[in-house]
């Protein structure tokens, strides 16, 4: 979503020796690409960030052409976390506060699906 993450994708790219890939500016929650227009998403780590996890999911699922792989890691939160952590601001850039449980991801995988 920066130059900065560009132009390090890019980088990386090169020195992989991989030139089979294109990198483009967006928002996870406004993907730039067409329907069913990739064979694969990969999301590390990103998904807790955003404010609006189920446009996020639906995104992925948007691009995906049919038969193609959703791939996620990313933190999970334990049910109990309270509320005082989900508000606290160091805790969101620590990437715990916007984590949704194992039942929020998969319900929200299952209904983009």
């Amino acid at each position: 979503m920066t130059d900065e993450m560009l132009e390090l994708a890019w980088r990386n790219a090169a020195e992989a020796g991989i030139g089979n890939v294109e990198f483009l500016k967006g928002h996870l929650e406004a993907i730039p690409l067409p329907d069913e227009s990739v064979d694969v998403v990969i999301s590390n780590c990103v998904i807790n960030l955003s404010t609006d996890k189920e446009r996020a999911i639906g995104e992925a699922a948007r691009v995906l052409r049919p038969g193609g792989r959703f791939s996620v890691t990313d933190v999970v939160a334990d049910p109990d976390l309270d509320e005082a952590t989900r508000g606290d601001m160091q805790q969101w850039t620590e990437c715990i506060a916007g984590a949704l449980t194992t039942d929020e991801y998969r319900s929200l995988l299952e209904s983009a699906a």
